[in-house]
C-alpha cells in the first residue's frame, strides 16, 4: 500500500464504513503488509475491496454464507481458499489460532452477535500483542431499524404489539414488505427475524467490554463522518453532493456526538489484555 491517503475516488466503495476501514488499515499498516481478519465476512466483498492493498486477508462466517463466499473468494485465493476462509462451527468461537492477526475488523456485524462478551474475547485472542480491533455497527439508539427500515421497530419488545406497529407502518408504505406477503404477514415475519437475529446494544455495554479486553479504546465518529462526506462529495448524484456540502459545516463535536450516541458505534481498540491483566481489573475501586 502506498503512503498516499486512500481516496473516495480510488475505487468504487460500496459504503462509508468500507472506506473508513480501508483508511484505518492504512493507518495501522504504515506501508507494511498486515495479517487481517474480516469478522463475519458475508460474501467477501470487503475483502475483495482490500485485495489491492497487498495484505494477507482472512475471513469467517456462518455455514449459510459458504456458497456465496466460495463463489466470490475461491478465484481470488485459489488453493489457499480453505486456509484463508473458515466456516464457524460454534457462534462463540473464531475458527483461527491464537495471535494470528495484526488487525481484526467487523463491518455491520455485531448487531447480529448473540454472544457479545465471548466474541470480543475471541477477537482479542486471535490478535497479536499490540494488535488492533476495528468495529462499526448500529447501536440500540439508532432510530431506524436497518433491515426492515421501519423507525423504532427494534425499540419495541417482540410480540403482538410490535407486529401491529410494523403492519401499520407497512400499510403507510414505510419499510420493506416481503414479496408475496401481505402487510400483516410481513410484519409477523419481520418481528420473528428481529427476535431471532438482531441483538442491539447500548454504547456503555460495548465500551465496558472493550475496556476489559483491550488496553486502549478510542471512539472515532469523526473518521466515519469524514469518509461519509468524502463519498458524498465524490458521488455522481447532484443531490448527494448537495447533501455533503450542506452537512460539511456541521463537522465537529456536535455531529460526532450525534453519531456516537444516536446512530453508529465506531470503535478502535488496541493491545489485547492477557488473562492475568483482565483478572487484576476485577477488584472494585474504592
Amino acid at each position: 500500500m502506498t503512503s498516499e491517503r486512500v481516496l473516495a475516488t480510488s475505487q468504487h466503495w460500496n459504503s462509508a464504513t468500507t472506506l473508513y476501514i480501508a483508511r484505518a488499515l492504512q493507518d495501522v499498516a504504515q506501508e507494511r503488509r498486515l495479517s487481517v481478519l474480516d469478522m463475519g465476512c458475508g460474501d467477501g466483498l470487503l475483502m475483495r475491496s482490500f485485495a489491492a492493498f497487498g495484505h494477507e486477508l482472512h475471513g469467517f462466517d456462518l455455514p449459510d454464507r459458504e456458497p456465496a463466499l466460495r463463489a466470490q473468494m475461491a478465484p481470488l485465493f485459489g488453493d489457499r481458499y480453505g486456509e484463508r476462509i473458515k466456516i464457524m462451527a460454534d457462534e462463540r468461537r473464531i475458527p483461527f489460532e491464537d495471535g494470528m492477526f495484526d488487525v481484526v475488523y467487523s463491518n455491520q456485524v455485531f448487531e447480529h452477535v448473540r454472544f457479545l462478551d465471548q466474541m470480543l474475547a475471541e477477537s482479542a485472542r486471535v490478535l497479536k500483542p499490540g494488535g488492533t480491533f476495528i468495529a462499526l455497527f448500529p447501536l440500540a439508539t439508532y432510530p431506524v431499524e436497518g433491515h426492515c427500515l421501519v423507525p423504532f421497530a427494534h425499540w419495541l419488545p417482540p410480540g403482538r404489539a410490535r407486529q401491529r406497529y410494523l403492519a401499520a407502518m407497512l400499510t403507510l408504505r414505510i419499510g420493506r414488505r416481503f414479496a408475496g406477503m401481505s402487510n400483516r404477514q410481513s410484519a409477523a415475519e419481520w418481528d420473528e427475524r428481529l427476535r431471532q437475529f438482531t441483538f442491539y446494544r447500548f454504547l456503555n455495554e460495548i465500551t465496558g467490554l472493550l475496556d476489559h479486553y483491550y488496553e486502549s479504546l478510542a471512539l472515532d465518529p469523526a473518521g466515519y463522518v469524514q469518509a461519509k462526506l468524502d463519498l458524498l462529495a465524490a458521488s455522481g448524484s447532484r443531490a448527494a453532493r448537495l447533501t455533503g456540502r450542506c452537512a460539511s459545516p456541521l463537522q465537529g463535536p456536535w455531529l460526532d456526538g450525534l453519531v456516537t450516541h444516536g446512530f453508529m458505534g465506531v470503535f478502535k481498540a488496541t493491545g489485547p489484555r492477557d488473562p492475568e491483566a483482565r483478572r487484576r481489573m476485577l477488584a472494585w475501586k474504592t
